[in-house]
């Protein structure tokens, strides 16, 4: 199910993590850390649903850099 700005609650759930994370310690977290703090087993989950969230324009990711999520 998504809201009216076509997010699901799981990636509104990472997007508002990343948010809070940020805050708290000035950089973004690792796809490890993300995938724990969401209780998902695989990080390919966790890529599934950042990708969805950069193609839909709430974040960017730079290839092969670590911690290089920007929130837009």
């Amino acid at each position: 199910m998504m809201d009216k700005f076509g997010i699901t609650p799981s990636q509104l759930k990472i997007l508002r993590y990343l948010q809070t994370y940020y805050k708290k310690k000035a950089y973004m977290p690792t796809i490890r850390e993300i995938t724990s703090a969401m209780g998902f087993t695989a990080p390919s989950a966790t890529v599934e649903k950042l990708n969805s969230l950069q193609k839909k324009g709430y974040i960017e990711r730079k290839k092969n850099e670590a911690r290089a999520i920007k929130i837009l």
